[in-house]
């Protein structure tokens, strides 16, 4: 057993994300190189570990599958919608008077903003 040792994704994190993460067993052959087994499978060469990696991955991190549910048009009017006035009044553009009166109902010795500036940097200039 002197010569095993374990290649990547065999560290468990957690019992959850374990069984997700591949096995790759790396063992010193008699003839001194490595192999990779993973389960059963005996895994030969850099470049076929390469794709099955590559593959187990591109398999993980792949969009999911088209959901099969599907929205019964009949019950759409039970969903809330906005009005085409409503929906003018959203999708318009901001006014000079509404930035100022938002920004003057902002309280003092409050946290900087994103850009760092407090409040009563804009409220004074």
């Amino acid at each position: 057993m002197a010569n095993l040792f374990v290649g990547a994704g065999t560290r468990a994190i957690s019992s959850s994300r374990a069984k997700k993460m591949p096995i790759v067993i790396v063992r010193r052959a008699p003839n001194g190189k490595h192999r990779k087994i993973n389960g059963d499978r005996e895994i030969n060469g850099d470049a076929n570990l390469k794709a099955h990696i590559t593959t187990y991955y591109k398999g993980l991190l792949a969009l999911p599958e088209a959901s099969s549910l599907t929205l019964d048009e009949s019950q759409i009017s039970d969903i809330s919608q906005v009005s085409q006035l409503e929906n003018n009044a959203l999708v318009q553009d901001f006014s000079e008077e509404e930035i100022k009166d938002a920004t003057f109902q902002m309280e003092h010795n409050k946290a900087s903003g994103p850009d760092g500036f407090p409040a009563e940097f804009y409220q004074v200039f």
